[in-house]
């Protein structure tokens, strides 16, 4: 479930494979790691939930 602050992958890809795809590919805004790799420290998982939420509103990609 998220809240206000913080969507899901599901939210901003719609399905599975792409919520899948988007967590295991690295990437340079998280500085050239996975979502998941990022996941593993409060930093990390401020800047994947930031990425996220920019990626919902159309503003990364």
């Amino acid at each position: 479930m998220s809240t206000p602050d913080h969507p899901t992958c599901r939210e901003v890809f719609g399905n599975q494979e792409k919520d899948a795809g988007w967590l295991s590919k690295p990437s340079r805004a998280l500085g050239g790691i996975s979502a998941l790799e990022a996941n593993t420290t409060p930093q990390g998982y401020a800047a994947a939930v930031k990425l996220l939420e920019l990626l919902r509103h159309g503003f990364a990609s």
